[in-house]
C-alpha cells in the first residue's frame, strides 16, 4: 500500500514538470519578440500581461491541489499502517485464541440457528475421531445417538429461543462408556440483535463424578459405621467427625470442629495418652492400644484405639485419623474370665495334689502286689540261708578244733550277708517312693530286680540269660520307681511262659538314650490286647492281675521323659522296650 502512494506523488510531480516545461517552450520566442519594448504596442502587452497571468494561476492551481493530495495522501499512509499494524495485532489475537480453543481440554463448538456445526476444536475432533470439514453442516443427529443427540438438540433450542445462556450438566457416549458433561451454551447475536446461533463450552467432569460418588459412598459408610472416627490436624485440633464420635462424647459437630483434643479430655489424659502416641503417628507409624476413657455421656469405657497417619497431596504427614470401638463388654468379660481361671488354677492345684497323692498311694499298693507275687520266692530265699546257719551253728557245736570253727564261723557270716542283702532289697520296694531324682546305674539297677526273681524263674524253668552294654552312663532317675518298672515287666513275662521258657535282658545306648529290652518265649499278646494293656484296670489274665502294673509302668517312664513300647506275636512271645532319654527332661 505504502508503494502505491509514493508512485501517484512521483506521477504527480512528473506532470507538474512537464507542464512547466511545456510553457518554457511555447513562450519563450514570444516573450523574447516583446521584451523590446520599442516594438511592442499596447495591445500586445495586455495580452501577454493576461496570458502570464493565466499561466502563474494555471501553476497555482496545480501547486495547491498537489500539496493537498500529498497531505490527504500522507494521512491515507498513516492510516493504512495503523489499520496494518491492527491487522496484524488482529491476526496474533486470532491465532492466540485459535491455541486456545484447540489447546484446551474442554470441547468447544458453534452452531447456526438450525443447529448444524459451524466449527469444533481440536478436542472434540479428537474425543469422538471427527475432523472439523467433516462436522460443519451436519447436526447432532448425524453423530450421536439419537436419544443422546435430542437433548443436546432440546437445550440448544431453549437457548436460541429464549436468548439466554444455559449451564448444567450433559451426556455423551466416548469408547469407554458414557461420560458426564458440565456444559455452558450462550446464543450468538447478529448487528440487528438476532440470534444466528450459538456458542458451547463442554468439560468432561466423569471422574470428578467419580470421586463425588466415592466421597458419598464414603460418608455413608463413615455416618453409619459404629466405630468413632475423626480427623485432626497436627495442632491436634478437629478437623472431621463421624457421628458415632459425636455420639460417645454427646457433643454437636459444631461444638467439636475447630477445638483441640485437651479440652474434651483434659490436659493430665492428653499428655498421657493422646500426645504421645499421635507424635509416633506424625513419625509415620500406625498406632494400635487399648485404654480407658472416661466420657460425660457413658462414663468409663475401654476403647480399642488406632491412630494411622493422615497424607496429603503432597505425601506429607498433615495429621492423624483416630479409629476406635467401645470394647467394655469385652474387657468385663475377660476381667470376668480371668478370675474364675484364677480360681480354677486354685481347683485343679488343689485337686493335683490330691491326684499326687492318691499315685503315690496307687504305687505303693502295685509295690505290695508285686511284693506279694514274691511271696513264696521269697520264703525259699530265706529258708535255704536259715537252714544252712541253723546247720552251722549245730556242727560248731561238735567241734573242738578252732580251724574247723572258723570256717563253720566264715560260712554263716557269708549266709547272714546274703539274707541283708535280700531284706534290704525288699525295703527298698516297700518304702513309699520319695520321688527324688539320683544318678543311677541302670545295669546294676537290672541285676538287683533279678536277684529277686532267680530263684522263683529257676523253679519255673525260666532261664534268664543277660546282655547288657558295658558303656552305659548313669540316668538321673528315681530308683525305687525304675526297679517297681522292671520288676512289674519281668514278673509279666514270667506269667506268660508255661512249662518253660526263656526271658532275654539287654541294655543298649541308641543315639541320646537307653534302651531297656525284656524279651520272652511266652504266650504273645494279641493286636487288639496291645491296643489297650497300658489303659488301667486292663488285664489279659482273665482275673488274676489288678490291671494296674503297666499302667503304672507307662506313666512312671513318661514322667522321666522316655516311652514304653510293646512288639508281641501270639505263641511267639513280647519283646518290652523301655527307652530313657540320657538327658532328663
Amino acid at each position: 500500500m505504502n508503494k502505491n502512494i509514493f508512485i501517484r506523488i512521483a506521477f504527480a510531480l512528473l506532470a507538474i514538470l512537464i507542464f512547466f516545461s511545456f510553457l518554457e517552450f511555447i513562450l519563450r520566442p514570444s516573450v523574447s519578440k516583446w521584451i523590446a519594448v520599442d516594438r511592442m504596442n499596447e495591445t500586445d502587452v495586455d495580452k501577454w500581461k493576461f496570458i502570464l497571468s493565466a499561466s502563474v494561476f494555471s501553476v497555482i492551481a496545480l501547486i495547491v491541489p498537489s500539496v493537498i493530495l500529498f497531505r490527504k495522501l500522507s494521512e491515507l499512509e498513516k492510516l493504512n499502517e495503523e489499520i496494518t499494524k491492527s491487522s496484524t495485532i488482529q491476526k496474533k489475537s486470532e491465532e492466540q485464541l485459535e491455541a486456545i480453543v484447540n489447546n484446551t481440554k474442554s470441547v468447544i463448538y458453534m452452531k447456526d440457528i438450525k443447529g448444524r456445526y459451524l466449527l469444533i476444536n481440536k478436542r472434540f475432533e479428537n474425543l469422538f475421531d471427527l475432523k472439523n470439514e467433516e462436522v460443519q453442516g451436519k447436526t447432532d443427529l448425524d453423530i450421536f445417538p439419537k436419544d443422546i443427540a435430542e437433548d443436546f438438540m432440546k437445550i440448544d433450542r431453549k437457548v436460541m429461543d429464549s436468548g439466554k445462556p444455559f449451564e448444567g450438566e450433559e451426556v455423551a457416549p466416548h469408547v469407554d462408556g458414557i461420560h458426564n458433561y458440565i456444559s455452558i451454551k450462550v446464543p450468538l447475536f447478529n448487528s440487528k440483535g438476532d440470534v444466528y446461533g450459538l456458542c458451547g463450552i463442554s468439560t468432561d467432569i466423569t471422574y470428578r463424578k467419580q470421586i463425588e460418588e466415592r466421597l458419598r459412598q464414603s460418608e455413608i459408610i463413615v455416618s453409619s459405621t459404629t466405630g468413632i472416627l475423626a480427623l485432626l490436624d497436627k495442632e491436634f485440633t478437629y478437623v472431621a467427625i463421624n457421628p458415632a464420635y459425636l455420639k460417645i462424647v454427646d457433643k454437636t459437630y459444631d461444638q467439636m470442629i475447630g477445638k483441640k483434643a485437651n479440652h474434651f479430655f483434659g490436659e493430665e489424659f492428653f499428655l498421657k495418652v493422646i500426645k504421645p502416641n499421635a507424635e509416633r503417628c506424625f513419625r509415620g507409624e500406625e498406632v494400635h492400644f487399648e485404654e480407658w476413657y472416661y466420657f460425660p455421656a457413658l462414663g468409663k469405657r475401654y476403647m480399642e484405639i488406632t491412630y494411622y497417619p493422615h497424607y496429603g497431596v503432597d505425601n506429607e504427614i498433615k495429621g492423624f485419623v483416630v479409629s476406635g470401638r467401645d470394647v467394655t463388654d469385652r474387657k468385663l468379660a475377660e476381667e470376668e474370665l480371668e478370675r474364675h481361671r484364677n480360681s480354677l488354677e486354685e481347683l485343679i492345684e488343689e485337686r493335683t495334689r490330691e491326684l499326687k497323692k492318691s499315685q503315690k498311694q496307687l504305687l505303693h499298693s502295685a509295690k505290695l502286689s508285686s511284693l506279694g507275687k514274691l511271696t513264696g520266692a521269697i520264703s525259699h530265699e530265706f529258708n535255704n540261708p536259715l537252714q544252712g546257719i541253723r546247720n552251722v551253728i549245730s556242727i560248731m557245736a561238735s567241734l573242738d578244733s578252732i580251724d574247723e570253727k572258723s570256717k563253720f564261723k566264715k560260712l554263716g557270716e557269708k549266709e547272714c550277708d546274703r539274707m541283708a542283702k535280700m531284706i534290704q532289697g525288699l525295703r527298698d520296694f516297700y518304702k513309699p517312693t520319695t520321688g527324688n531324682l539320683s544318678s543311677v546305674d541302670v545295669n546294676k539297677c537290672l541285676e538287683e530286680v533279678i536277684a529277686l526273681q532267680k530263684l522263683s524263674l529257676e523253679e519255673n524253668g525260666i532261664e534268664v540269660s543277660q546282655r547288657f552294654s558295658n558303656n552305659l552312663p548313669k540316668l538321673d532317675l528315681v530308683e525305687d520307681q525304675i526297679k517297681q518298672v522292671l520288676l512289674n515287666l519281668i514278673q509279666n513275662s514270667a506269667d506268660s511262659i508255661t512249662g518253660g521258657g526263656e526271658i532275654a535282658m539287654t541294655t543298649e545306648m541308641q543315639d541320646s538314650s537307653v534302651v531297656i529290652k525284656i524279651q520272652d518265649t511266652g504266650c504273645g499278646i494279641s493286636e487288639d490286647d496291645q491296643k489297650h494293656i497300658f489303659e488301667p484296670f486292663y488285664s489279659t489274665k482273665e482275673g488274676k492281675g489288678t490291671g494296674l502294673g503297666l499302667s503304672i509302668s507307662y506313666g512312671i517312664i513318661r514322667d522321666h521323659g522316655g516311652e514304653i513300647k510293646v512288639e508281641s506275636e501270639l505263641d511267639k512271645g513280647t519283646a518290652f522296650k523301655v527307652i530313657l532319654p540320657i538327658e532328663s527332661k
